[in-house]
């Protein structure tokens, strides 16, 4: 399912992210972070919420510059 217009130069990548194929691999990291976090110390998991919020900082700010032009 196309989710942008067909003509558009990125509609392969907007693509994977809308695929059954991408949902697995989400699925699959998530268990992992899930599985390394219910082992970690306070301090790693503080380091842990720290990356995770500092990519997803980066992720937002990607998509809200696109959204400027």
């Amino acid at each position: 399912m196309a989710i942008a217009e067909a003509d558009n130069e990125y509609q392969m990548w907007i693509d994977t992210y809308h695929s059954e194929e991408y949902e697995q691999y989400t699925q699959r990291f998530i268990d992992i972070v899930e599985r390394l976090s219910s082992g970690a110390d306070e301090e790693l998991h503080q380091e842990m919420l720290k990356a995770f919020t500092l990519s997803t900082q980066y992720e937002l700010d990607f998509f809200e510059e696109v959204m400027k032009k």
